[in-house]
């Protein structure tokens, strides 16, 4: 997982948030779910590993998905808060307990309703996007209400326009 940032440039943020909406659209369809991608209309510049970013997001998507019930809601969303991108995956199913969120990303936690590899998968996301800078939190609104993981990260800095490298 190191070498995750060997492959790093600044990258929009839209287009990763783009690609791994498309890849979990076909699961929250098939799990009749409705899953909502809003964007700001200007680039969100990161500095990051494109494809190492974009795993991030569709394990989030994922663990939101298996936790939503069929006709439930599912929310990819960015923007810009504090010199940060934020991204926030909010989902209508389970929510997350305060005890649930303190273990969530701890593979060595045992949690009730997440099993070892979800678990595996969460402590993952930490680590990646520990690397790239940023940080990841869990919240929730109540059992059974709702549920969200919030994801930021540095905003790039840089001189003049830049033009989206992604695709090429």
């Amino acid at each position: 997982m190191s070498d995750i940032l060997a492959d790093a440039t600044e990258l929009d943020l839209r287009d990763v948030l783009s690609e791994a909406y498309a890849t979990a659209k076909r699961a929250c369809m098939d799990r009749r779910q409705r899953l909502i991608l809003t964007v700001p209309r200007n680039p969100v510049w990161v500095n990051g590993d494109f494809a190492s970013l974009r795993q991030v997001i569709e394990d989030l998507l994922e663990s939101a998905s298996k936790h939503t019930e069929p006709g439930g809601r599912i929310r990819l969303s960015l923007k810009e808060v504090s010199g940060r991108a934020a991204v926030q995956v909010t989902h209508s199913g389970i929510a997350l307990t305060p005890r649930m969120i303190t273990k969530l990303f701890s593979c060595s936690n045992q949690l009730h309703g997440f099993p070892p590899g979800e678990r595996r998968r969460l402590n993952r996301v930490r680590r990646c996007v520990d690397l790239h800078g940023g940080s990841i939190e869990a919240g929730g609104k109540g059992p059974r209400r709702s549920a969200h993981f919030t994801l930021r990260l540095p905003l790039a800095v840089h001189e003049g326009p830049l033009q989206p490298r992604h695709g090429e």
